[in-house]
């Protein structure tokens, strides 16, 4: 009711922390779901917040360490998110432009093009691994945008 929805912009913070603190699958996983309940219950609410948010999940979306389960999860959460992409298509093509960004000093990295201090230096089993990650969060972010197009 009318009262829940004062105390949503006081829960919306504490969200944000316990995903960007979560180490762990069996809790992210609860957290994007009650995540997309209250985007759906709550959209102006939760609209203040979805920059930051879909922050912390890109961040976990392109972690290799996360179980596949969850980053499908968290990728389907994200193309939900239609109206907000759809709102904000400027915030959305910058995300786009640093994962391309991203992608070409990975794949310049592999072709030895960029040199780093020898502690810095990624394997190219690991940069091709960071470009597979960034293509698929790619993905993600354009299939929210395909979504919200389609639904307008």
């Amino acid at each position: 009711g009318l009262y829940f929805a004062e105390f949503i912009p006081h829960l919306m913070p504490n969200v944000r922390g316990l995903v960007e603190s979560a180490e762990s699958a069996e809790l992210l996983d609860p957290l994007v779901r009650l995540m997309g309940c209250l985007a759906s219950s709550y959209p102006r609410i939760f609209s203040f917040h979805f920059k930051d948010l879909v922050d912390v999940l890109i961040g976990r979306h392109i972690d290799s360490t996360q179980p596949e389960s969850l980053i499908e999860l968290i990728s389907e959460f994200l193309i939900d998110l239609h109206s907000f992409w759809a709102a904000d298509v400027a915030f959305s093509l910058n995300l786009i432009g640093q994962f391309l960004e991203d992608m070409d000093t990975y794949v310049q990295e592999i072709n030895g093009k960029v040199v780093h201090d020898e502690e810095q230096a990624l394997s190219p089993e690991e940069c091709q691994s960071k470009v597979a990650s960034l293509l698929q969060v790619l993905c993600t972010v354009v299939r929210g945008l395909d979504s919200a197009d389609r639904k307008s």
